[in-house]
């Protein structure tokens, strides 16, 4: 049977029994999204799947309605598949709309899942595309994370921050920023060195 055939049997189908089933149908999309063929990624297609995953991830929701507000929703990978596919199409046809509808959706979904670094990421991603760094700083520092995983993710947020720093209009936040991963990657070489040195001497 045609991939296509069977990815649109498992969108169609229901899932909201319980979230061991919806996990399932998420892993079932993950799969067949990645072995899809190029010809089956055109915008008109990529439109598509992006409402369809919406669609299954407003109604994976209901399975999380209870949730205390620091848990995650089981359907959140939904919300981030849609965004990827809005997002493919802005690749493909250069409309910012899309980038718009993919930064609208993952909002809403953080909103419900705060502590998700994963729709974080991609709406720092999202937002530096669109050109609005303060809107990608804001979720970039709400992930706050370890110091070491500070320090390596810090790529998503200053790796172009020259592109659009506002230092020049007496706006430091970038500025600060670059200098809080800098003090952050001295803390930590400083740690390693000092385990190492414990280490050595423990042998």
């Amino acid at each position: 049977m045609p991939s296509f055939h069977i990815e649109s049997r498992i969108l169609n189908s229901r899932f909201q029994t319980t979230v061991p089933d919806l996990w399932h149908f998420i892993n079932a999309q993950k799969l067949l999204r990645y072995n899809l063929p190029a010809s089956a990624l055109t915008p008109e297609a990529e439109v598509q799947r992006a409402v369809r995953y919406l669609d299954a991830y407003l109604d994976g929701l209901k399975l999380g309605k209870d949730l205390p507000s620091y848990d995650l929703q089981p359907a959140d990978d939904l919300a981030v598949l849609s965004a990827q596919a809005f997002v493919n199409v802005w690749k493909q046809t250069g409309d910012e709309t899309h980038l718009y509808n993919a930064a609208a959706l993952l909002e809403y979904a953080i909103a419900r899942s705060k502590m998700s670094y994963q729709i974080r990421l991609h709406l720092v991603r999202i937002y530096r595309l669109l050109g609005a760094p303060s809107l990608a700083l804001e979720h970039y520092r709400s992930i706050n994370v370890k110091q070491v995983q500070n320090d390596t993710l810090s790529h998503f947020i200053l790796s172009r921050a020259s592109t659009f720093s506002l230092s020049s209009t007496g706006d430091l936040t970038y500025t600060s920023e670059c200098l809080e991963s800098s003090r952050i990657y001295l803390s930590n070489s400083e740690e390693v060195k000092s385990t190492d040195t414990f280490r050595r001497d423990c042998v």
